[in-house]
Order: C-alpha cells, then structure tokens, then sequence
C-alpha cells in the first residue's frame, strides 16, 4: 500500500470510485496476509527457485494490470493479484535465507529482508508522491 498510498485522490478522481478507496489497499494487505502460509508450505514440494521465479512473475503480471487498469474494479483484482505475489516473493526470500546461510547468520539476514519492509514505508510515499505528481499514478505499477 504504501507507494499508492498518496497516489489514491488521483486514482478515485480518476475513476469516480470514491467507494472503493479501501480497497486499493485492502485487497493487497488480505491477500499478503492470507497467503503467506501458503507459499511457506509450498517449499515441501518445489524448489525454491522456482517458486521464487512464480513468485515474482506474479507480481509483475499484478504490477501490469494494475498499471493498465482502466477501472476501479479492475485495479483491486490487480492489487489482490499483486498481494499474491507478494506474498510468495516474501516467504520465499525468507526461506532461500534459510537454506543458503549458515545458521547461526540466517537471523541477521532475515532481518535485513524485514527491515527492507520497513524502509518501503519510509520511501514508498515518497516515491509514489514524485510518480504521481510528476508523472501518472501508474507508474507507480510500472516500477
């Protein structure tokens, strides 16, 4: 949510979707959430480049629809899509920290992916205000 976060007077303006504000950034966080349990388990069956590489073209093909979304209802599909993908780039980050670091390390390297959390709250607004202002909300899918 948070790079879109300042985007979204533009995007209800944009849309004349004043109703669906809280979805922009539901639909991202429901879906983040609830489905990180998901990619954990997958690591029983797959790989861990592969499900990372799934991971990640799920979230880009998020990104695409959300940039290319021509209404409300298609940018929260887009953000439910991107939260999905989210979900899996984040466990598996985790879980390849895990089998490619000594053990006594995968601490601190799981609390640098962590802390990169936190970081994109700091940035992701501003980012997202520059995009917006300068350029289009969209590109902030784009990115």
């Amino acid at each position: 949510m948070n790079i879109i976060g300042v985007a979204i007077p533009r995007i209800t303006t944009d849309f004349q979707s004043l109703n669906d504000i809280a979805w922009y950034g539901s639909a991202y966080l429901l879906t983040i959430t609830a489905f990180q349990p998901f990619f954990g388990n997958l690591y029983k069956y797959f790989d861990a480049k592969r499900t990372y590489l799934i991971s990640l073209i799920l979230f880009e093909v998020g990104s695409v629809i959300c940039a290319s979304a021509r209404s409300s209802a298609v940018l929260i599909f887009g953000r439910a899509f991107l939260g999905f993908g989210a979900a899996g780039l984040l466990q598996d980050a985790l879980a390849i920290i895990g089998f490619a670091v000594q053990l006594d390390k995968v601490p601190l390297y799981q609390g640098v992916v962590v802390s990169s959390l936190g970081i994109s709250v700091c940035v992701g607004p501003i980012l997202g205000g520059a995009l917006t202002d300068r350029a289009s909300w969209r590109w902030c899918f784009w990115m």
